[in-house]
């Protein structure tokens, strides 16, 4: 009976021990909390990305997306998309929101631009939603394929 008494409280030992090792590092990850990131960096290279779109700067607009997607396809395949893109012209884009995604590297960024109709050359607004990723200290936009509406 002695020695499962014992037994027991080792056993009861090692689980504070665990018990308070899962604590001390919740404490920890809550002291350090992930910095938000500026905004203005942020603005800033959205505005020069749409700058890049509608003057057709096609590298620009390659350099500026997310290392991941520029490792799996080269500037002349991205080119393809690219013109395919500016078939909608895009004009007087701005930013209108800008939305951090909790706990990550992840930033929503709301435009609101303008394009012109085909037939009446009338300008419509638009809604524009990008996704941009922070790694390394820059921000870099998250590619997404061009698609029609039907798609």
């Amino acid at each position: 009976m002695q020695t499962r008494i014992t037994c027991w409280t080792s056993s009861r030992s090692v689980g504070r021990l665990i018990l308070a090792a899962l604590l001390m590092a919740a404490l920890i990850a809550c002291s350090n909390p992930v910095l938000a990131p500026d905004a203005t960096d942020l603005e800033s290279r959205v505005q020069s990305w749409w700058s890049a779109r509608q003057i057709g700067d096609v590298a620009r607009m390659y350099g500026m997306l997310e290392p991941s997607f520029r490792a799996t396809m080269p500037l002349s395949e991205f080119g393809i998309h690219a013109n395919r893109l500016r078939r909608i012209a895009i004009e007087n884009p701005r930013i209108v929101a800008v939305s951090s995604v909790p706990n990550s590297n992840r930033a929503y960024v709301n435009l609101l631009a303008q394009t012109r109709l085909p037939r009446t050359g009338q300008l419509v607004d638009v809604d524009i939603r990008d996704q941009w990723v922070l790694e390394d200290g820059q921000w870099w936009r998250v590619y997404v394929a061009p698609r029609t509406p039907f798609e």
